[in-house]
């Protein structure tokens, strides 16, 4: 029997153990989730406090509009169009009257539909401000289509701002269409080319002188007359 090994007793390591207790677990996944849910919370309310404060807050709702360079017309004209497009939704909760969400391509494509201006510029003055910057364009002549009499600058555009004054049709020389067809597109220009109109605009530029130089009403009158028979001559030819 001495062949016998004896066998040893192995010890239990207990600091390889990994040992846990099942109920304190439970407890710390527990609260872990509990403050995580009032960190979205927190989070989600921060979110929507930055939307509104931005977006929807008094302290960039447009209360001025300032109007620099018009002389025809009056400021309220261009002001009114621009506090109408300011009740416009944007976003569908909000509205442009926030001057982050004012959109001034739209404004700008507004006021050209009703003032054919040279030039046109709208800035943001924050937080509450806005500035609108308008070109003229100044009087050439006065086209006439119809019945209708249109002041007219030397590009070809029409002057919707202001009607013709019946003083200034003497004043100014008086281009009419003849013809049926509309000659004024939609952008409010009229269908002329620019060496005719240049033509007719030196043109009236000699009559006035001719006319200036006439020392009689007889001579003024034939004057005209003649130079305006050559007008429409040469509009038949164009």
């Amino acid at each position: 029997m001495s062949h016998i090994r004896r066998l040893k007793k192995i010890k239990k390591d207990y600091q390889r153990k990994n040992l846990q207790n099942p109920f304190f677990h439970q407890r710390a996944k527990g609260k872990s989730c509990y403050w995580s849910k009032w960190f979205t919370l927190g989070l989600f309310l921060i979110f929507i406090f930055i939307i509104w404060f931005f977006l929807a807050s008094p302290l960039f709702k447009i209360k001025n509009i300032t109007v620099r360079g018009l002389t025809r017309s009056p400021e309220s004209d261009i002001q009114n169009i621009i506090w109408q497009q300011t009740s416009q939704h944007r976003y569908l909760l909000f509205r442009e009257g926030n001057i982050i969400l004012f959109n001034k391509k739209e404004a700008q494509k507004q006021i050209l539909g009703n003032f054919n201006f040279a030039n046109l510029k709208i800035d943001k003055h924050w937080p509450q401000t806005l500035i609108v910057v308008v070109s003229e364009r100044p009087y050439a002549f006065i086209f006439q289509q119809g019945n209708d009499f249109f002041y007219a600058s030397s590009d070809a555009y029409i002057i919707k701002e202001k009607f013709v004054e019946e003083g200034d049709k003497g004043k100014y020389l008086i281009l009419e269409n003849k013809n049926t067809n509309n000659l004024i597109d939609e952008a409010g220009k009229i269908n002329l080319t620019t060496n005719y109109l240049n033509f007719i605009l030196d043109l009236s530029l000699d009559r006035k002188h001719l006319v200036a130089m006439s020392r009689t009403q007889k001579m003024q009158d034939a004057v005209r007359d003649y130079v305006c028979q050559f007008f429409f001559q040469c509009n038949a030819l164009f």
